[in-house]
């Protein structure tokens, strides 16, 4: 697992680990979102400057879909017991969930590591249309809005509340907005991500 799941960086802190379903380059959402490929996605920009990165997470995403749910779970728990200072998993730092079935599988992984490790685990979507079919109990997912998938959220925001949801703006804009992505200091100056509080939260355009 050390080859499939990663421990912080230069925004997330080291007590944060993160695993990706997909590539920026294969995103299932990368015709309907309005940054995908590449109007500027920011999860693709590391793809295309270091060579290892995609086959990185082209691995990560072989892992997801060959092994059902009770491998999955297995391999993470044995990551987290062998890095004890762990206290919280990202999913998706580039990609999205492609079916209804990723969600609900990250929802009972997210479930066995609360009760394993206490972990607190979190993501965030494009792909909203899966909320519709499913409401998660235990993993936090965070709304990625944007132009594609707007109708979509204006024709269901009874169903979508409570969830935090992420703008995208200049980032020259960014000092008019209260609340905003830090950009930096994940999990340790801001915990905005981790719960459900019906946040508009405004991250600047990469």
């Amino acid at each position: 697992m050390k080859y499939l799941i990663s421990i912080g960086n230069r925004k997330l802190s080291k007590e944060t680990a993160i695993f990706n379903l997909t590539s920026a380059t294969n995103c299932p959402m990368k015709d309907r979102c309005t940054f995908g490929i590449n109007k500027k996605c920011y999860a693709l920009k590391a793809e295309r400057m270091y060579p290892a990165c995609l086959p990185y997470r082209e691995r990560q995403a072989e892992f997801w879909l060959n092994n059902n749910l009770e491998k999955k779970i297995e391999y993470f728990q044995n990551f987290f017991k062998h890095h004890p200072s762990l206290k919280y998993l990202r999913v998706n730092e580039s990609g999205d969930m492609t079916t209804v079935a990723d969600l609900i599988q990250l929802d009972e992984l997210a479930k066995a590591l609360k009760v394993s490790h206490n972990i607190k685990a979190y993501t965030y979507t494009n792909n909203i249309e899966l909320l519709l079919a499913y409401e998660p109990k235990y993993i936090n997912v965070n709304l990625s809005v944007d132009e594609g998938n707007q109708i979509t959220y204006d024709n269901n925001m009874g169903v979508f509340k409570g969830y935090n949801r992420f703008k995208a703006v200049p980032k020259k804009s960014m000092t008019k907005y209260k609340v905003t992505c830090l950009g930096s200091d994940c999990m340790s100056k801001c915990q905005k991500c981790l719960y459900k509080k019906g946040l508009v939260i405004h991250v600047g355009i990469h």
